[in-house]
């Protein structure tokens, strides 16, 4: 089980897989509703469907907006997409680096990554999924479009610029690409 914060409603999600059986609720105690999916099927993508019932329902409902903290610098988009960049020529701005981060990027972690992203090439699109509030950061979900690859990014943000993570992962994005143009 779990409990979060999806455009400052609190659910409460679960989620149970059992060899071919899927199961999915999330329970949004502010409007007294709740979506659930269950599926025999563990070969579909469940949890897209059930997230975008989810979505829906809570825009019928007048969700309220997330309290996401103003952040200097150039919107979430950019930032990530000039971090991808700068990752792939092997060469980080440090300075817009939180200290962790700049510590943990090491120059071998650095020239791995570099070589990764470099054979993506450049993305054909870059599409933010979602940017919301999470641990008094922005928190942005962005989808990069390659030739033949889509790679789902998180940037975590603090309010003064800093770059406190950033992850790019080659799996599913969270929506179709063109879910929010940004």
């Amino acid at each position: 089980m779990l409990v979060k914060t999806n455009r400052s409603n609190e659910l409460t999600r679960l989620c149970n897989i059992v060899y071919t059986t899927l199961a999915f609720n999330a329970m949004v105690p502010r409007t007294r509703s709740s979506v659930t999916l269950l599926s025999n099927l563990d070969s579909a993508d469940s949890r897209r469907v059930h997230d975008e019932v989810l979505s829906l329902l809570l825009k019928a409902q007048g969700a309220r907006t997330a309290d996401v903290p103003r952040v200097e610098g150039p919107p979430a988009r950019e930032c990530a997409l000039d971090m991808l960049h700068q990752m792939r020529s092997g060469t980080v701005d440090r300075a817009r680096l939180s200290e962790e981060f700049s510590y943990y990027l090491s120059d071998e972690k650095l020239r791995g990554a570099a070589a990764r992203i470099e054979a993506l090439g450049e993305p054909e699109d870059v599409v933010v999924e979602s940017v919301t509030e999470r641990g008094g950061m922005e928190h942005a979900v962005i989808t990069f479009v390659f030739k033949g690859v889509t790679a789902r990014g998180v940037l975590y943000r603090t309010p003064d610029g800093k770059i406190q993570q950033f992850l790019l992962d080659r799996g599913e994005p969270m929506r179709h690409p063109k879910a929010r143009a940004s």
